[in-house]
């Protein structure tokens, strides 16, 4: 009988380790199945996985952070400035002034461009209205326009005298295609010691 109960009680441990392997190795691939990394198969290019999603390094975006978020402002947005002319100017200079005569320094433009860095926008204008050239980080959607002074003195607009002009303000990206000006304006002529001052708003769309 002892040896008859010995046995027994053997085949008891051996049923029990194997039960023992079997809820192990269970419970252990139910985990690594659970564990696995989300971020295995996902290759951001510029920036790093987490939980299976990118997180983008500044400057770029998308699924794989694989674009520059810069590139879709780049172009030449053009406006057109008469609002920017004081009637009170205007009726100085005769009243009859006809604006066609110089139209090309009512259409001003801004050509941007890359800047020197991934989060950059270059931004150049060159008008009467406008000239400078900058950098704007490319995360904010507004940026200063600097005081610059201008003179408009061509005989081939027959204007009786010169105009000089000077000016600043700031801009906005309305969007991917808008550039809106507020512009604050100084506009003085030869014949009068003061000058004719100017608010505006001008809207520039991309070419």
């Amino acid at each position: 009988k002892f040896g008859m109960i010995c046995r027994l009680i053997l085949k008891e441990i051996k049923s029990f380790r194997k039960f023992k392997y079997i809820l192990f190795s269970t419970l252990l691939g139910v985990g690594f199945t659970n564990c696995s990394d989300p971020c295995k198969d996902i290759s951001c290019v510029n920036g790093s996985c987490d939980e299976g999603i990118c997180n983008c390094a500044p400057g770029y975006e998308g699924t794989l952070c694989d674009s520059e978020i810069r590139t879709k402002f780049y172009g030449i947005y053009e406006g057109e400035f008469t609002p920017c002319i004081p009637e009170l100017l205007l009726e100085n200079l005769g009243g009859g002034v006809d604006l066609s005569l110089f139209s090309q320094f009512l259409i001003s433009s801004i050509i941007v461009g890359p800047g020197s860095s991934v989060e950059k926008l270059d931004l150049s204008a060159s008008s009467p209205f406008l000239t400078f050239n900058q950098e704007v980080d490319v995360s904010s959607t507004s940026f200063l326009i600097p005081e610059t002074t201008t003179t408009i003195d061509d005989p081939s607009l027959m204007l009786p005298v010169a105009i000089t002009i000077t000016g600043d303000g700031f801009g906005e990206f309305v969007d991917e295609s808008t550039m809106k000006l507020t512009l604050s304006l100084s506009l003085s002529i030869d014949l009068f010691p003061i000058p004719f001052a100017q608010n505006c708003v001008v809207t520039l769309t991309k070419i």
